[in-house]
């Protein structure tokens, strides 16, 4: 809703990478998982820290923990969230090189997909060369 009546978006829509909020009974592995099949439709194989930062100390304690989850995209994609959440999510699944387009582009314009992103940027091929 915050962003359906801004004048400088086309659109309300965001693309961002799966996200959701830690309960005081859950870690934040037990929620990347969670939330991996409940928004995307995905079981996550492993998961790999990527960072855990303050977003925005002026205004809120909340902390951000981001991963990467490594899983079986062969059939990924579809219509995704919780009703009584209020959540209509449309998962789809691109490139790595379409990804750094994306962000390049402006298309990734919120905060926690931004850094995953540059993230991903920086390290994918050391994680490659492990694998």
């Amino acid at each position: 809703m915050p962003l359906l009546d801004r004048a400088d978006r086309q659109s309300p829509w965001t693309v961002e990478i799966i996200a959701g909020t830690i309960d005081w009974q859950a870690t934040p592995e037990q929620v990347a998982r969670a939330e991996a099949k409940e928004e995307a439709g995905v079981e996550l194989e492993s998961l790999i820290p990527i960072y855990s930062y303050f977003p925005s100390t002026g205004s809120d304690a909340g902390k951000m923990h981001l991963y990467l989850g490594l899983c079986d995209l062969s059939n990924a994609g579809g219509y995704y969230g919780l009703e009584e959440e209020g959540e209509d999510i449309e998962a789809f699944v691109v490139s790595r090189a379409r990804a750094f387009e994306m962000l390049d582009e402006g298309v990734l314009d919120n905060g926690f997909t931004m850094i995953a992103m540059l993230w991903l940027q920086l390290h994918y091929q050391d994680y490659l060369q492990s694998s």
